[in-house]
């Protein structure tokens, strides 16, 4: 047994190991992409710091409606590359995919400096950075669509809820760990603002400084996964069938998709807006690492562990249930957030999200590796294109519609802000995903899923 393989036998983890060596480095390489992810927001899409920075380069109300755009444009792009391509090795396209995502990120930084370097104004140096937004989000999510199919072969249903639970446990109290740092390092180093992070130039320097550490981080992590035992050689696809009558004939990921379709409308519609709304609240950056630190990742723990318990003994949609109803329960109470009680219900806001990702971390790909073909990356990848075109759609009618409901607002005085109505109506787009969700299936002795008679 390899030595990577021994905590995690020694944790309850020993059917997982036994035939897999190195499975290890699958279970641990999360943890360099949860800290880029989670402090970035690169592809986990929270945006905090990441919104912070962006509004210290020049970026409004209505510029920030441009980078939910980006990532749903990256997701749209990631179907084309995966249906184009067509590896042979999933492993190897996750890993090569994951190096060449996690560099561009890099350009988030890097392009800014050669702006100011060259002359560059503000508005260009905006467009720059959504551009490594785009690159990344095409680029990595590339590699997500080769890693379902790779652990959806490498590791059993059975085994899923004890595997995926060990990655997003480890990885989160690391990550937990990390955010004490995050919190030691914002309030000795950023300005404490009564309007909020984002505010005052001289955080910039050292806003940078934190988001790229945190890359680096994440691009150093690749090195575990590239460590990890490879796609059992039966399990590789040698020739792809064609994917219409496959679709036609599974129920269960028409419905998937067409919930992930409208759950990604509200996500871009919100996505870039929840940050504000803590902001203009008037969360110090300091404050916000505190209570990540001790309420939203002990909480994203239960999560986890009650998922990974779960797993084995119902189906991840219903595990999915719960995540959806708990984000929408926290999102409306964010919206009530205000300065006098950031003492209660910061974290209390924090506590519901932290259930709900911890959930989700799990339930979402555990789902789609019980209703997906073995093997063949492109249903995952359509998946993740459809729910991004849409989102896409929806999304090149925010900078207009952004601009008048701030005109609006800026007219009316008294009525909520522009970040409160964009995360409302990503509640009411959450809503209405929620019978695609609920619909009842029951489950065949093959797994295949049907609709009950």
């Amino acid at each position: 047994m390899q030595a990577i393989d021994r905590p995690v036998a020694a944790l309850g983890g020993k059917d997982l190991v036994e035939g897999r060596p190195g499975i290890g480095w699958l279970v641990f390489e999360v943890t360099p992409a949860f800290i880029w992810t989670q402090i970035t927001g690169a592809m986990s899409m929270e945006f905090y710091y990441f919104v912070a920075y962006l509004t210290l380069l020049g970026a409004t109300d209505t510029t920030l409606a441009w980078l939910p755009m980006m990532v749903s444009l990256g997701g749209v792009g990631q179907t084309v590359v995966v249906l184009l391509r067509r590896p042979s090795d999933p492993k190897r396209a996750c890993v090569i995919d994951c190096l060449l995502g996690r560099c561009a990120w890099s350009g988030t930084l890097l392009w800014p400096i050669f702006g100011w370097w060259a002359g560059f104004g503000a508005n260009a140096i905006i467009a720059g950075v959504f551009v490594s937004v785009f690159l990344t989000q095409l680029i990595a999510s590339v590699s997500v669509a080769s890693f379902i199919v790779w652990t959806q072969a490498l590791v059993p249903r059975e085994l899923r809820g004890v595997f995926y639970a060990w990655r997003q446990l480890s990885s989160y109290v690391v990550v937990a760990l990390v955010l004490l740092g995050v919190y030691w390092y914002t309030h000795r180093f950023l300005s404490h603002s009564p309007a909020g992070l984002g505010h005052e130039p001289a955080d910039l320097p050292y806003l940078m400084l934190m988001l790229g550490a945190a890359t680096l981080v994440g691009i150093i992590g690749v090195w575990p996964l590239a460590l990890a035992p490879g796609m059992p050689p039966a399990d590789r696809v040698v020739e792809y069938r064609p994917m219409l009558p496959q679709l036609t004939a599974n129920a269960a990921l028409l419905r998937h998709v067409g919930w992930m379709v409208v759950t990604s409308v509200g996500v871009n519609l919100s996505s870039a807006y929840i940050p504000k709304l803590y902001l203009q609240a008037g969360v110090a950056a300091e404050t916000m690492a505190w209570w990540q630190a001790f309420a939203m990742y002990p909480a994203m723990l239960v999560g986890i562990v009650a998922t990974g318990w779960a797993l084995p003994r119902v189906h991840a949609r219903r595990t999915l249930v719960f995540a959806h109803v708990i984000t929408i329960a926290a999102e409306l109470c964010l919206l009530r957030l205000q300065h006098a009680g950031i003492g209660w219900m910061l974290p209390a806001v924090l506590v519901l999200f932290g259930v709900a990702k911890g959930i989700w971390s799990i339930a979402w790909i555990a789902r789609l590796q019980e209703i997906v073909p073995r093997g063949d990356p492109r249903f995952a990848a359509v998946f993740m294109g459809l729910a991004s075109l849409a989102a896409l759609l929806v999304s090149t009618a925010l900078p207009a519609a952004v601009s008048a409901l701030d005109a609006y607002c800026a007219s009316h005085p008294g009525v909520p802000p522009v970040a409160w109505w964009m995360v409302a109506a990503g509640i009411a787009a959450r809503i209405l995903a929620t019978p695609m969700l609920v619909w009842p299936e029951r489950v065949q002795a093959t797994g295949a899923y049907t609709r009950p008679a």
